[in-house]
């Protein structure tokens, strides 16, 4: 919670660093996604089904979907999850 910067209780002390530096929410936001280890993912849902819902929320409502959709497929590859989907 504290690195996502949800922390909502108690006190934060000290720095957080990523790779070194000071972290900068925005863009930390940006390049990471963030699940409660409350949440359950379903497991009937593929990895596909599973970015796509994510994209689909996390990405700006005023965005178009075939926009979302080249995205997803751009991050997919980048963390070489495209062979599985």
């Amino acid at each position: 919670d504290v690195i996502a910067g949800r922390k909502t209780g108690g006190e934060i002390a000290g720095r957080i660093l990523v790779n070194g530096h000071n972290q900068d929410l925005q863009t930390f936001a940006r390049v990471s996604g963030y699940v409660e280890q409350t949440d359950n993912h379903m497991e009937s849902m593929t990895v596909r089904e599973a970015l796509r819902f994510s994209a689909l929320h996390r990405l700006p409502k005023a965005m178009p979907y075939e926009e979302k959709q080249q995205v997803m497929e751009a991050i997919a590859d980048v963390v070489e999850l495209t062979p599985i989907l």
